[in-house]
């Protein structure tokens, strides 16, 4: 097995209340903000820790959400665990910049957010945020 990979999913979907009792709201395509001056640099963690397994070197947003691809040079146990689709959740650490807090419901309606990083996660706070493709090199 080779020891990179590329990984194209969605970091985030829009509309989603995740565990956070967050919503990014599709309004974020017109706002949207990354801490990076090149948002191909932006890192990709594993699990929100702070080491590196990659960089995402290309970032979008349509209807659904914030796609990403990423290059990764995982350890070979992490591989396997992405292999077996053990690890196949994608999630975003962000800033909030501008939210709409429900205070009823404890609902952020999350306008604009600054992106820091990209991690790979088994559990993402949004459900529907997951690796759609695989390819090994």
């Amino acid at each position: 097995m080779q020891n990179n990979l590329l990984i194209s999913g969605y970091a985030a979907v829009f509309g989603v209340i995740d565990a956070h009792n967050d919503i990014l709201l599709p309004r974020f395509l017109e706002t949207w903000s990354l801490s990076s001056s090149n948002y191909s640099e932006i890192p990709v963690l594993w699990n929100h820790k702070g080491y590196s397994v990659g960089k995402s070197i290309e970032i979008s947003a349509d209807t659904q959400g914030i796609k990403i691809k990423a290059l990764l040079t995982p350890a070979p146990w992490q591989i396997d665990l992405i292999s077996l689709g053990v690890v196949n959740g994608l999630s975003i650490g962000y800033k909030p910049i501008d939210y709409v807090h429900d205070q009823v419901n404890n609902i952020r309606y999350l306008k604009k957010i600054d992106v820091r990083e990209i991690s790979l996660v088994h559990d993402p706070a949004n459900r529907f945020a997951r690796i759609t493709a695989i390819q090994y090199f």
